[in-house]
């Protein structure tokens, strides 16, 4: 078998790049056992929709992932992207405001049955360790915007999502307001005489986050967790857009998700099937939207259920053809003084 692996490869490396990549062998080779038999990998280019993608196929993966070669910018699509997210968050924290008014009294209705918080002790500091993490996974994710080369497409991608999850969330809030998960919670209801006030109150969530740390304490607003997806989102942006040979980076990202999704629940601030659902929607939107963006130029009939379904990710993702490759460099031109320096070094 190993003897049949190399003979593909060399066959597959002497092809014409003219004539399209033959079919992967059937799964007996590419999985048999055999002496001798390493990895072989060859590097074709195909030309798609005035894109030129660069592939890597490997015998023993039958998945095989292109990477765009040319990857446009599009400034005016991120500008609406990030505008898409502010605006989504400004709806959030109005919708925060009528429900926190509409939260059921706790005499009343007292906490819901809850496996998770039945069971763990209520940690009075849990909820602002989950937001420190936020901020850390937020620097991370900020910084490797810093230094990709293609930042624009990150920042577009992730204010199409946040802004989807979060527009999302507003709408779950104002269907149902279910009852304060912690007994240890004394919700106050605000009291807005005028529409300035209110305005000035959604300002205030907005601009701070709707972080504890920030002061603020809104009731309702449970299904889902806000928390869990701005760490969520964050760790999988990291984890994908950083390289493959920042594997300790990865690694810290997920325990650091895990962590902030039990300090979540830890702090009562949420009922579990909150953070459930927030944790299973922000992967599988995470997972849908960068599937379909990677295969984009491939879509023929799919692409009309995609512009129906998913408007936004028709807009952004029109001139993309393949996933983004792994290329570093500065937003800006180091001065020659400082590059001669590092030369010397």
């Amino acid at each position: 078998m190993g003897v049949i692996k190399r003979l593909y490869g060399e066959i597959d490396r002497l092809r014409p790049a003219h004539l399209s990549p033959p079919p992967p062998p059937s799964p007996h080779v590419l999985h048999g056992g055999g002496g001798g038999g390493g990895r072989l990998s060859s590097r074709r280019r195909a030309t798609t929709d005035s894109y030129e993608t660069v592939s890597t196929y490997h015998p023993d993966n039958q998945n095989e992932r292109k990477f765009a070669k040319y990857v446009k910018q599009e400034v005016l699509k991120t500008l609406v992207a990030l505008l898409y997210a502010s605006f989504s968050l400004i709806i959030c924290a109005l919708i925060m405001t009528f429900v926190n008014d509409k939260v059921p009294d706790m005499e009343t209705y007292p906490p819901l049955p809850d496996m998770f918080l039945d069971n763990v002790p209520y940690i009075d500091w849990a909820m602002v360790a989950s937001e420190y993490i936020s901020m850390v996974l937020m620097c991370v994710f900020l910084t490797i915007c810093f230094v990709h080369k293609h930042r624009l497409v990150i920042l577009r991608r992730f204010g199409s999502l946040i802004g989807t999850l979060y527009l999302l969330r507003a709408v779950c809030m104002f269907i149902t307001v279910l009852p304060v998960p912690c007994k240890y919670f004394k919700c106050v209801k605000q009291v807005h005489t005028t529409a300035i006030e209110r305005i000035w109150r959604v300002a205030y969530i907005a601009v701070s986050g709707g972080m504890t740390i920030n002061g603020n304490r809104i009731c309702g607003d449970y299904m889902f967790s806000g928390h869990t997806v701005i760490i969520t989102v964050l760790n999988l942006f990291i984890d994908e857009y950083s390289s493959n040979n920042f594997q300790v980076l990865k690694t810290l990202g997920w325990v650091a998700n895990m962590f902030g999704i039990f300090f979540v629940m830890a702090g009562h601030e949420h009922y579990s099937i909150d953070v459930f659902i927030a944790f299973y929607l922000s992967t599988r939107l995470f997972l849908y939207y960068h599937t379909l963006a990677d295969n984009h130029h491939r879509l023929r009939y799919d692409g009309r259920k995609v512009r129906y379904w998913f408007p936004l990710f028709s807009y952004f993702e029109s001139n993309m053809a393949g996933a983004i490759p792994y290329e570093y460099e500065l937003p800006f031109k180091l001065p020659e003084a400082v590059l001669r320096k590092f030369k010397d070094l």
